[in-house]
This record gives structure tokens, C-alpha cells and sequence, in this order.
């Protein structure tokens, strides 16, 4: 579970000026097995962001890229999810990886680290590539 800030969509001229966000709404992203869900700090909002999953394991939120990380335990795959949901891919697919219980992303390096059900962790590029063990 994590928070995310922004604004809302009925404030600012979208111009480079620096501009009063007005009223800010504040989200927590939480999962459960199937889907991600976020609610706003006022609990008036409430959104479902990602579904169809078979197992989540975990999310990871990337600050710099505004992304999302979504593991899922059964298709043994790594979604990467933009927050304004035009993008979503698979980064690490099943033959990489398999029952991932966790991610975490080290902001000083940019680095995905992967903890594995067989305690194993894995360290990749935000893309999946370049993975070690």
C-alpha cells in the first residue's frame, strides 16, 4: 500500500507557468489477490486501476516515472503500469522468473529487485533487462 498526490483535473491551465494546483487528491493504492484498487484520502473516491491478475503478490510505485509494478504470482510475470493507463506491458515473463513474492525499487540506482518464493532475489533494469541473481 502506498499514497500518490495529484492534481485535480479541474485546476491548472496546463501551461509551463507555475500555477496553483488548487485542491490536491491524494490516493492509497492497495491490492487484493485480483486486482489493484486506489481510494482517495477523503474515502469520496474509489477506483479499481488494474484487474484481471490471477494472484498478486505485490505493487512497487516507480516516483520518477509515475509507474506502477504489479507482480503476479501464478503467471509468474512483471506488469509495468503508467498512471494514466495508456501504457501497460509485461517486463519479465514466466521463463525468467517463477512465484514472486515481492518487488522493490532502489531509487538511487534505479534497479527492480525480484525476491523469489525460493529465496532467490533477482536484480533487473526498471525494464526488465540485464536480470541477476
Amino acid at each position: 500500500m502506498f499514497m500518490f498526490s495529484d492534481c485535480d483535473n479541474d485546476y491548472g491551465d496546463g501551461s509551463d507557468e507555475l500555477v496553483s494546483c488548487g485542491t490536491i487528491v491524494s490516493y492509497v493504492y492497495y491490492k487484493n489477490k485480483y486486482y489493484v484498487s486506489a481510494i482517495s484520502l477523503d474515502e469520496r473516491n474509489e477506483l479499481t486501476f488494474a484487474h484481471d491478475f490471477m494472484e498478486l503478490s505485490s505493487i512497487e510505485y516507480d516516483w520518477k516515472d509515475k509507474t506502477l509494478y504489479i507482480g503476479d504470482r501464478l503467471t509468474d510475470k512483471i506488469h509495468r503500469m503508467n498512471f494514466n493507463k495508456t501504457q501497460s506491458i509485461v517486463i519479465v515473463e514466466d521463463n525468467q522468473i517463477s512465484s514472486i513474492r515481492t518487488l522493490a525499487i532502489n531509487w538511487f540506482k534505479w534497479k527492480l529487485y525480484q525476491l523469489i518464493i525460493i529465496s532467490e532475489i533477482r536484480i533487473s533494469e526498471l525494464d526488465g533487462r540485464y536480470t541477476i541473481t
